[in-house]
């Protein structure tokens, strides 16, 4: 999580929080707050420090330029989409922020939603949406969280860090 001084920086890098470039790269960066990391593109960075608000959108736009490329060139395309919502701390959009009735949790996966249907809507309007396979997966749930940054996993009762299952054993649901 830290920047090494030999890191690569993609010519439209952007800095936030007053950071310059000089400043990341002499290591000032790496000595201040916990929690601020890059986000980066292949091996370049483009953000330092990440804002986290508006992650789950950067990442779609990404796959759906990619998928864009992919078709214009007529050749296939592998994805693997892994959003780091609905992590805590949670972030979303102005546009989703306090929508939801399950409150920060909610609105992350308000987000979520609108974004993987906004993928699933390019793969429609490109033509490329039956042939081609999208498979969803979780991390094992919700957080069990209380002020919002959790959610519930109904029907089910358990949630990320509950003890492992036991084999033979019948769970509520």
């Amino acid at each position: 999580m830290r920047i090494n001084k030999d890191q690569v920086f993609a010519a439209e890098a952007k800095f936030f929080d007053s950071y310059t470039l000089e400043q990341v790269k002499s290591g000032k960066a790496n000595k201040n707050k916990r929690g601020k990391v890059s986000l980066m593109r292949d091996d370049k960075i483009i953000e330092y420090p990440v804002d986290q608000t508006y992650i789950t959108k950067h990442y779609t736009d990404d796959a759906i330029q990619i998928i864009t490329e992919s078709k214009k060139i007529n050749r296939p395309f592998f994805i693997y989409l892994a959003y780091s919502m609905p992590h805590v701390p949670l972030y979303t959009t102005p546009e989703f922020a306090r929508k939801s009735e399950g409150g920060p949790y909610g609105d992350t996966i308000e987000e979520i939603d609108f974004h993987v249907g906004r993928l699933l809507n390019h793969l429609k309007v490109l033509g490329v949406d039956k042939n081609t396979l999208v498979i969803f997966t979780s991390d094992n749930g919700p957080w069990k969280l209380s002020r919002g940054c959790g959610g519930p996993a109904t029907p089910f009762t358990w949630s990320k860090c509950s003890p492992p299952m036991k084999a033979g054993t019948v769970y509520p649901v």
